[in-house]
């Protein structure tokens, strides 16, 4: 009777351990199955996410500016790149590192976009792209002191603080704007390929770096003669550039190609 017991015992306590290693098991499997299936919907999902994102911009053209026809945001790639809403109106002030969030912020021009500053004379530039303008703040007082004329949808904007040259990108007249920083005025205009986004400049060479998003290349431009120098072709729509002024290397980031160029 008693290795009766003894045997049921040891086969309940199999069971127990059978029913354990299960759920041991599964516990397992399922979160591995979980995301396995949560990474195929990710990849599913990611092509149409970027389709997503143009509709919504489209819509918030079309209904806010009346002017999606000519506006040069839509490149023939169908890429967009609007920033947010709130930066729409006005261009929120800084200080020691954090917003004050309790002002209204300094207005501006229509849709301000890039910004840059000049560490010498402490002044801000901001491209207003729907009123093509340059709005000039000074960073002593935080007061708009001059609003600029320049082409047509101005986009990115770079500075030389040695000569106080303000060099701006023009999206809708493919053109780059010349600024004299130290008189607040528009100096010339210089022809570069279509749609001319992104721009960086090496202030020891006093060559500029403009990305051209329909071309496919990057414009260099002699700050001395301000003329063009060269066209590069890189990847499919080159949006950023920066440069490193130690080694004097050019990036180039490419949307369409998912690439860096250098």
């Amino acid at each position: 009777m008693r290795w009766n017991i003894n045997k049921i015992e040891r086969r309940h306590h199999l069971q127990i351990a059978v029913v354990v290693m299960i759920i041991v098991v599964t516990s397992i499997w399922i979160p591995t199955k979980i995301d396995i299936i949560q990474y195929n919907d990710i990849i599913t999902k990611g092509t149409s996410r970027v389709l997503t994102f143009v509709k919504s911009m489209d819509m918030f053209v079309r209904d806010n500016f009346k002017i999606y026809n000519n506006s040069p945001i839509k490149s023939k790639f169908g890429i967009y790149d609007v920033p947010s809403v709130a930066a729409a109106s006005s261009l929120e002030t800084v200080n020691q590192g954090h917003a004050n969030s309790s002002q209204p912020g300094l207005i501006v021009g229509t849709y301000p976009v890039g910004v840059a500053v000049n560490p010498v004379t402490k002044k801000i530039y901001v491209t207003d792209e729907f009123s093509n303008t340059v709005s000039v703040i000074s960073g002593t007082s935080n007061t708009v002191e001059s609003t600029i004329t320049v082409g047509n949808f101005p986009y990115g904007v770079a500075i030389n603080p040695f000569d106080s040259r303000v060099y701006v990108t023009n999206r809708g007249s493919n053109t780059v704007s010349v600024i004299d920083g130290s008189t607040n005025t528009k100096l010339h205009n210089i022809t570069v390929q279509n749609s001319p986004v992104g721009i960086a400049l090496n202030p020891s060479a006093n060559w500029i770096y403009v990305t051209n998003i329909n071309s496919n290349t990057v414009s260099i431009i002699d700050g001395i003669t301000d003329k063009v120098i060269a066209n590069i072709t890189v990847g499919k729509i080159p949006y950023g550039v920066a440069v490193n002024p130690i080694t004097k290397k050019v990036y180039v980031t490419n949307i369409g190609s998912n690439t860096v160029c250098y």
